[in-house]
């Protein structure tokens, strides 16, 4: 096939959808947008037609007149290579009738779509006579069969080529229109990638079955895991399991009903270091609002949690032993309580007083106090059961908190804790301390009243334990006459109290820490 003035037919072919001898031609047009200097540089494609031969031109050109149809034979040939090849001929075109030497035979060559086509027609030899038609307004019909044929196949591809300009107009703006429409959704899509990439927060995206599919620049930050060991993996590779925690494995079980989950997780870092994560898991659905996806935003608290926790821990412990503060020591001591008054087991509680520690901050100072309260706390610490609290209540005062223990028991371990102190030694800038404690101990079961009745009770005992003599163990019991009779020495100062002093005892908690009478 040649181009010709951006137009190019075939050689004539049969049409296999059609039925008989029908032959046609393929046109292509070359199709380009306006306003280029050059018709090439802005080419849009080809435009390819189907002309059939023997409809086009009975119905088109012949068929509005049937009587020169009935005095003209008519036969269209492609000579361009060396076979011809006919592309039309009339139903009454008898090759015998062409007798080269008539002049009426009339043959023509014209160049069309790159194509070299033969034109012959001739008129049928009765028509001269029967209808008196002159030989040649014979050649004239001819010619403007021929000038018709012509006009009319430029006329539809004319037409047709409009036509399909309009569609490729028409087509173009809807491609244009969905190249914006891309064009915005890439943009918007890109400003969300790159949201992505620099979020602080680390994102997945997972698979129904928890598979992960991508894993933003942060997360690889933060694990140390690379892309490649990532993706394609399943979530709970990130989780830190310690067998008792939440594992994305039970979240994505969870999910199946709730659909979202949120709260704190302990993942893993590459290296093995743990840490903790604030992760908010959501799903992504598609345009038939079915789950495809899940996206997992994380957030990296370690730090945040260390310092809370560091808060926590010293709002809750003495900072100069370590020890548990009064505060949370109470609280405990609460707890236990409404849990003993619950079920009925029994607890004790064991308020420890130091003797002698008076001595050791007026002769070496307050440093030198605070050392001893120091190794002394350390000294207790170890010597106490396990799962039971040693708490610094403040100054030299300190309580045991034990567990599931009776009153037998408790008096072992307080007197083991007594004798271990007064054996103990404390060296400061050549000088050598002894000291001692007196420790109340006091039962804790269903009968017991309150935290601060408890808290009265061992006070009271432990400073029995003084007036007997320091360095002792006193056990409280309802019954005991010393304590009848310390509590006897309270009221006799109460009486003798101004009404101030009396107003003040009543909003105390401890109305023994007015009444203690120290040697």
């Amino acid at each position: 096939m040649l181009l010709y003035n951006s137009i190019g037919a075939t050689a004539p072919i049969r049409l296999i959808q059609e039925s008989g001898q029908q032959a046609g031609v393929v046109v292509y047009l070359s199709m380009s947008q306006k306003g280029k200097e050059h018709v090439w540089d802005n080419h849009l494609g080809f435009v390819a037609m189907v002309y059939r031969a023997d409809d086009f031109i009975t119905s088109h050109l012949l068929g509005p007149n049937t009587s020169l149809t009935r005095q003209i034979y008519t036969r269209i040939t492609d000579v361009t290579d060396d076979t011809p090849k006919e592309l039309y001929r009339s139903p009454r075109f008898d090759e015998r009738l062409m007798d080269p030497s008539d002049d009426r035979h009339i043959k023509r060559l014209f160049l069309l779509g790159g194509r070299q086509w033969e034109f012959e027609y001739l008129p049928a030899g009765e028509s001269l006579y029967k209808d008196g038609i002159s030989s040649s307004w014979l050649i004239l019909s001819a010619g403007m069969l021929f000038a018709s044929l012509i006009c009319g196949w430029l006329l539809t591809l004319t037409g047709r080529t409009v036509r399909v300009g309009e569609l490729v107009n028409e087509k173009t703006a809807d491609l244009q229109h969905e190249i914006d429409e891309r064009r915005s959704a890439e943009l918007a899509l890109r400003k969300l990638s790159k949201a992505v990439e620099y979020s602080p927060y680390m994102v997945v995206i997972s698979r129904l079955d928890g598979t992960v599919e991508y894993a933003s620049p942060k997360v690889l930050e933060v694990t140390g895991f690379s892309e490649e060991e990532v993706i394609g993996q399943p979530i709970n590779m990130l989780h830190y399991d310690q067998g008792q925690e939440t594992s994305y494995d039970t979240i994505w079980d969870m999910l199946r009903t709730t659909r979202e989950w949120q709260g704190e997780l302990l993942n893993l870092r590459k290296n093995g270091q743990a840490y903790w994560a604030n992760v908010h898991i959501a799903p992504i659905y598609d345009e038939a609002d079915e789950v495809t996806h899940y996206v997992s935003i994380h957030q990296d608290i370690t730090e945040a949690r260390e310092i809370s926790e560091q808060l926590n821990y010293q709002a809750s412990h003495d900072q100069l032993t370590d020890l548990v503060n009064r505060r949370a020591f109470e609280q405990l001591l609460e707890q236990t309580l409404e849990h003993s008054q619950v079920t009925g087991e029994q607890h004790v509680f064991c308020f420890l007083d130091l003797d002698q520690f008076k001595v050791v901050n007026d002769t070496c100072g307050h440093i030198a106090g605070d050392e001893l309260l120091r190794q002394l706390a350390h000294l207790l610490q170890e010597r106490i059961r396990a799962g039971d609290t040693l708490a610094r209540l403040g100054g030299d005062e300190f309580g045991i908190l034990m567990r599931n223990c009776n009153l037998q028991q408790a008096e072992r371990v307080a007197n083991d804790l007594r004798e271990k102190i007064a054996s103990f030694k404390f060296s400061w800038e050549n000088q050598m301390f002894s000291v001692g404690v007196s420790i109340g101990v006091v039962e804790i079961d269903q009968h017991s009243v309150n935290k601060i009745e408890l808290m009265k009770q061992a006070d009271s005992a432990c400073y029995t334990a003084k007036e007997n003599g320091r360095n002792r163990v006193h056990l409280y019991q309802q019954d005991d006459a010393m304590l009848l009779k310390r509590e006897g020495k309270c009221s006799g100062y109460r009486k003798s109290m101004p009404h101030w002093m009396k107003t003040v005892l009543c909003s105390s908690d401890r109305l023994s820490c007015l009444c203690r009478i120290r040697a």
